[in-house]
């Protein structure tokens, strides 16, 4: 809407944060990794990451994501939950001469804690 900022428009403020995220097809499409990249922004209700691979995405598309919290030397964790794309568009990021875009979010589900151990070579491995 015209003279509404961002903030007003999405509901809840957005926060910088520079998560690792990994993004992820649907179990009914066979449940694969799509893209390993990293969260820009994170709100109450969506979050914002970049990519390299606009052709991965489309509006309206479902998506997994795994948003990983910082790890110790004995756990991996994770946050989990589906996504639902609702904004893609070019991103100001160039700092590496690269061409990144911005996908928006809004989470379909709750986010879910889930723990991994780490095997001998510092791996998260599923538990």
């Amino acid at each position: 809407m015209p003279g509404q900022d961002e903030a007003e428009r999405r509901g809840s403020e957005r926060r910088p944060i520079e998560f690792q995220v990994e993004v992820y097809s649907l179990p009914d499409q066979g449940r694969k990794l799509i893209e390993r990249t990293v969260l820009k922004d994170i709100s109450g209700t969506g979050v914002c990451f970049l990519s390299k691979n606009p052709e991965l995405y489309t509006s309206g598309q479902e998506v997994i994501l795994d948003i990983n919290m910082p790890s110790t030397d004995r756990s991996h964790a994770i946050m989990e939950c589906r996504a639902g794309i609702i904004r893609i568009e070019d991103a100001s990021r160039q700092d590496d001469g690269e061409h990144w875009i911005q996908i928006g979010v809004t989470m379909n589900t709750l986010l879910s804690f889930q723990e991994r151990g780490q095997d001998e070579d510092g791996v998260a491995a599923q538990q």
